[in-house]
């Protein structure tokens, strides 16, 4: 059995973001309900950008075949 480690790194927009238009906006609950049985989620990290706040997520994903 050969175990693979792959790691996203995702990069979307927070429901703190207080702007009504634009993208959908996900909360750390949503990250964690959408990705937490495929994935070993190590971290969720909220950033700053210039124009909008997001969020900044580290999953870990092991694949055994």
């Amino acid at each position: 059995m050969i175990t693979i480690l792959v790691n996203l790194f995702l990069k979307c927009f927070s429901d703190k973001e207080p702007m009504e238009e634009g993208p959908y906006k996900f909360s750390q609950g949503e990250i964690r309900d959408l990705f937490s049985e495929s994935f070993i989620i190590d971290s969720i990290k909220e950033t700053a950008e210039s124009i909008t706040k997001g969020t900044f997520c580290r999953y870990d994903k092991k694949w055994k075949t």
